[in-house]
């Protein structure tokens, strides 16, 4: 009769937690705890709470770990995969023109730190009595 009764969400969810983490059983056999009190726990403190780590079999845990290991190995691969294709030409290139426009830009600013050393950046003006441009470019 209980078998023809649609459990509730959460409680389905419960039963396929306890099927990954079949130490659990054992303590409830034992008497350690009821289902209620571990229902309650896992509820409140979800299931990826470090107090269920305790629960695992060993081969749940090495299969966690393969996992894990399967999943770096696969991001390496991709990454692998991701470089061979980079044109290493381009990004010389792109470095390249990165560095001149640095460049171009501390030179620009030196003079500028220059010209504010010499009192031409604070306000004072040049000999013709106009105040100076501290980018000294030609007009045509």
């Amino acid at each position: 009769m209980m078998a023809n009764k649609k459990l509730h969400p959460s409680v389905q969810k419960f039963k396929r937690f306890i099927q990954t983490h079949p130490l659990i059983v054992k303590e409830v056999r034992k008497g350690n705890y009821s289902w209620q009190e571990l229902f309650e726990e896992w509820y409140l403190l979800g299931e990826n709470d470090p107090k269920w780590k305790a629960y695992t079999t060993e081969r749940e845990m090495e299969e966690h770990r393969q996992t894990k290991e399967d999943d770096t190995f696969a991001f390496f691969q991709q990454l692998a995969k991701t470089l061979k294709n980079v044109d290493l030409e381009k990004i010389q290139t792109y470095m390249k023109n990165l560095n001149e426009a640095i460049g171009t830009i501390q030179g620009i600013l030196s003079e500028w730190q220059r010209n504010q050393k010499d009192g031409e950046g604070n306000g004072t003006t040049g000999s013709n009595g106009q105040r100076e441009n501290p980018f000294s470019f030609r007009r045509d």
